[in-house]
C-alpha cells in the first residue's frame, strides 16, 4: 500500500508548551490539523493550502491547554489520513 500522508513525530510527548508536529505529504495539498480533547471537544484546528510534498512540519502552543489526552487529526485534502494522541501536562 502506498503512502500518502502520515505524521512522522509529535515531540515532545507529553507536552506542556509548545509541540513539534512533522508530517509527511506524498503530492501537493491541503493539509488540516484538528485537536480534540478526550471528551470529543474540538479544541484548535488549522488549516493551509498547498503545501508541497515531502516532510513539513508545524509548531502547535498547548501551553493553554488543559492537563489531559487530546487526539490529534491530520487530515490531506479533507480526508483523514492520521491520527497522534498527545498528552499535556501541567
Amino acid at each position: 500500500m502506498p503512502v500518502t500522508a502520515k505524521f512522522t513525530t509529535v515531540y515532545p510527548n507529553p507536552a506542556f508548551d509548545i509541540v513539534s508536529i512533522d508530517f509527511y505529504l506524498d503530492k501537493t495539498s491541503t493539509v488540516s490539523i484538528e485537536v480534540f480533547s478526550s471528551t470529543g471537544l474540538q479544541v484548535c484546528s488549522g488549516s493551509v493550502r498547498d503545501v508541497t510534498p515531502g516532510f513539513n512540519y508545524t509548531n502547535l502552543d498547548v501551553a493553554h491547554y488543559g492537563q489531559g489526552i487530546y487526539i490529534i487529526k491530520l487530515l490531506q485534502d479533507g480526508a483523514m489520513v492520521d491520527t497522534r494522541m498527545l498528552t499535556v501536562i501541567k
